[in-house]
């Protein structure tokens, strides 16, 4: 629910797409993105688990 707002059903729209995104960050990177925020995506520290957010990061990645 916190990322189909700006993403789109699926990853595939909105303001970012992510589609593709395993190709264009390391799972590092990737994981400090969801966790720090960037540009004008928002921190999601603290809003949901580090778990989560590993899962979030994992099910990103499966997106093409």
């Amino acid at each position: 629910s916190k990322c189909q707002m700006c993403h789109g059903a699926g990853g595939k729209g909105g303001m970012k797409d992510l589609t593709g995104v395993a190709g264009r960050l390391s799972v590092a990177d990737h994981v400090k993105v969801v966790t720090d925020g960037r540009n004008a995506m928002p921190a999601f520290k603290g809003q949901i688990s580090d778990q989560e957010i590993q899962d979030v990061v994992a099910y990103e990645r499966t997106l093409e």
